[in-house]
Formats: C-alpha cells, structure tokens, sequence
C-alpha cells in the first residue's frame, strides 16, 4: 500500500517534464560512478536519444576527477556540459567544464560546451528531438535548467 503512494526521490531520476516528445529528467549525479550509472539506467528504459546536461560540481572535484566524469559521459548519445558550479569555492586556474567537455570528447561523445549555464536551456532545446530524453545531472544549479528549457521546448511544438 505504501509504495502505491511513493513519489520517488527528488533529483534522483525526477521526470520534469514531457513536452513534444521530449522527456527532461532531472538527477543529483555528480561522481563519475554515478553518472555512468544514470546514463546506464537511462538507455535501459528510453528507445530514443540520450541527451546528457552536465554541470561539474566544484573545482577541487572537476580538478580530481573531471577526465573520468567526461568519460562517464560516454552513455550518451550527446553531452552538453556546462562551466563549474563553484559551490563556495574559489576557481583554480586551468579548472573548468572544458577539463570534462574535452575528455568526453575523446572517450567519442558528440560534445557541446557552453561556458555559461545561463544559455543552456536554449542550446539544449535548439539541439534536441522529438524521441530524446534530456538527462540534467549535477549537485548545483543544473537543477534550474529542467523549468528553463521546458517553455523553450513548448514554445516550439
């Protein structure tokens, strides 16, 4: 009886919308094992494109990590990555979303990078189909762009 009235967990494969044949879910993955697991879990239940939005969350993880987050990137079918999410931290020099854009370039991703996440949304839905599943993963303000890109996609159907 309980589990007839889960909703699920917020931003963890949240579905935010549905909009002329395009799916938007929005997902906390931010570690390089989970976004390899998201995007696994994505193609296993979605025929169409998947369509990865990533924002790298803080400097010293981008600096640890960010050659193995492009890499997990490799499940999509695209990738769109966006500059680091500070999250209080100061930038270090040389450390930004291109460190992940680049190396999921080479693991063989059609990859766009777009510095500003302000301009995201649009780069997205200028970009996607009808049958594609826009999948939003980060810890920061990724999570924004699932109510920005909706009315771009409407706008269009």
């Amino acid at each position: 009886e309980g589990l007839r009235g889960f909703a699920g967990v917020r931003r963890r494969f949240e579905v935010r919308g549905r909009v002329g044949g395009i799916v938007v879910v929005d997902d906390y993955a931010h570690h390089p094992t989970e976004v390899a697991a998201t995007l696994a879990a994505a193609a296993l239940g979605h025929g169409g494109r998947v369509v990865a939005v990533f924002q790298p969350h803080r400097f010293t993880r981008t600096a640890a990590v960010g050659i193995e987050l492009g890499q997990a990137l490799a499940g999509a079918q695209h990738a769109f990555v966006t500059d680091v999410y500070a999250a209080g931290e100061t930038p270090i020099p040389g450390v930004t979303g291109r460190v992940v854009a680049d190396a999921a370039s080479a693991a063989g991703v059609a990859t766009t990078y777009v510095p500003r996440r302000a301009e995201l949304a649009q780069t997205v839905a200028d970009a996607v189909h009808p049958g594609d599943l826009v999948l939003l993963m980060g810890a920061g303000d990724i999570t924004l762009v699932a109510d920005e890109i909706t009315p771009l996609l409407a706008a269009r159907s």
